[in-house]
């Protein structure tokens, strides 16, 4: 069984929009700010509210540990899962797209990003053994075997795949393969990616009837 792979930490809506979810963070910060109003009648932050503010400004600038190279929008509903489980998803979709197959990869920017690690250390694999003069059989290591074409099985299936995305700043970390992605928009897509998608890897952002409605007409797209 794979891994846990979201929590369900808000209740059903009516429809599938991006709607703001409490961010345990700022909760924590707006916990210790202590209302003063100065001689103006402003009112301030105490020191010690500034100080939480500061630090958790400084934390959502700090690329995470592990999972995709940005922070969590929890107003996105984004979660990362764990390494394990990106890993466990992104070699089934290699396995079950076959060799050459195209995959999307929907909603899930943690599955896409270790897609991309594991096609990077297959391209490090590689080179070490051509610098110890011996070879790396096509596709050694990956999920499904061999198959023709230069590089490794992750590499060439990163090469035919895509990450499905609302929040843009994914478009900056994987240039090409990023396709700006609205679940109440579910078919306005580029036209090459219309029925050409051997494996789709689908989590919507809200686990809702409404939501997963709107899903499936991507996938059947």
């Amino acid at each position: 069984a794979l891994p846990a792979a979201r929590s369900l930490m808000h209740k059903p809506e009516k429809d599938c929009s991006h709607r703001p979810m409490a961010d345990a963070d700022a909760d924590k910060v707006l916990n210790q700010i202590s209302s003063i109003v100065d001689d103006d009648g402003d009112m301030v932050m105490s020191s010690a509210a500034m100080d939480a503010l500061r630090s958790h400004l400084a934390d959502a600038e700090t690329p995470p540990e592990q999972g995709p190279p940005v922070r969590e929008n929890y107003n996105l509903s984004q979660f990362w899962y764990t390494d394990d489980t990106s890993r466990t998803l992104a070699a089934a979709a290699v396995e079950h797209a076959g060799p050459g197959g195209r995959i999307a990869i929907v909603s899930a920017p943690s599955a896409f990003e270790a897609l991309k690690k594991m096609a990077a250390e297959e391209v490090e694999e590689e080179t070490k053994a051509a610098a110890a003069g011996s070879v790396v059989a096509p596709g050694g290591g990956g999920a499904g075997g061999g198959g023709g074409g230069g590089g490794g099985v992750y590499t060439r299936a990163l090469s035919n795949a895509y990450i499905l995305e609302y929040d843009r700043r994914f478009g900056d970390v994987y240039g090409d393969r990023y396709v700006f992605y609205d679940v109440n928009a579910p078919t306005e897509l580029p036209e090459h990616l219309h029925g050409s998608c051997d494996y789709i890897l689908l989590d919507p952002p809200y686990l809702t009837e409404p939501c997963l409605a709107l899903a499936s007409e991507t996938v059947k797209w």
